[in-house]
């Protein structure tokens, strides 16, 4: 069966928002809203009331940093995990911890960058051996307690749990693991 014919049995006529991927050999993306502007999205999004009953108009302040004359595009930021050091400057957080009753998020943004600042020192990092070639790999054991330990600490600064106990406890047992 064809991916068209998928699509078509679930409803999906407009093959227009059907495009193929570059680089995958037969994987297409669906993408219905491709022709859609930003604005056209926030409309949609602050006109219904999503299925899962939170408040759209509370989404879009957190997309717009607090600036309700923003779009989605404003500024330029970037979601994702928070933890992310995929991008240098995690403008999204920050912005947000500026919004009245956010400020706690400047906490966060601080430890990531802690995170940064210990990811880009190789003393921090296992070193890896790769056909002849040497090249940085993780933390070591070292790093990640003091990252875990200073993650402790915001926890209790910010009065919220990040870490599951489930999470807590896998942590120490991988510990003893690597120790062995």
């Amino acid at each position: 069966m064809s991916y068209y014919n998928i699509f078509y049995r679930y409803g999906i006529d407009n093959f227009v928002s059907v495009m193929a991927k570059k680089g995958l050999k037969g994987a297409i993306i669906y993408t219905p809203i491709l022709e859609l502007s930003i604005e056209d999205v926030w409309n949609y999004l602050l006109e219904n009331e999503p299925p899962w009953g939170t408040d759209n108009t509370f989404l879009r302040t957190l997309y717009s940093g607090g600036d309700s004359n923003c779009s989605l595009s404003c500024g330029g930021i970037r979601f994702g995990c928070w933890v992310c050091t995929v991008v240098k400057k995690d403008r999204c957080t920050e912005r947000l911890s500026k919004i009245p009753g956010w400020e706690w998020l400047e906490d966060l943004v601080k430890y990531r960058d802690l995170m940064l600042q210990i990811r880009n020192k190789p003393e921090n990092r296992i070193w890896k051996q790769n056909n002849g070639s040497s090249y940085l790999g993780p933390l070591n054991l070292k790093a990640r307690k003091y990252l875990y330990y200073r993650l402790k600490i915001l926890e209790n600064k910010i009065n919220q749990k990040i870490l599951s106990q489930e999470e807590d406890r896998m942590i120490h047992e991988l510990w003893k693991l690597e120790k062995k």
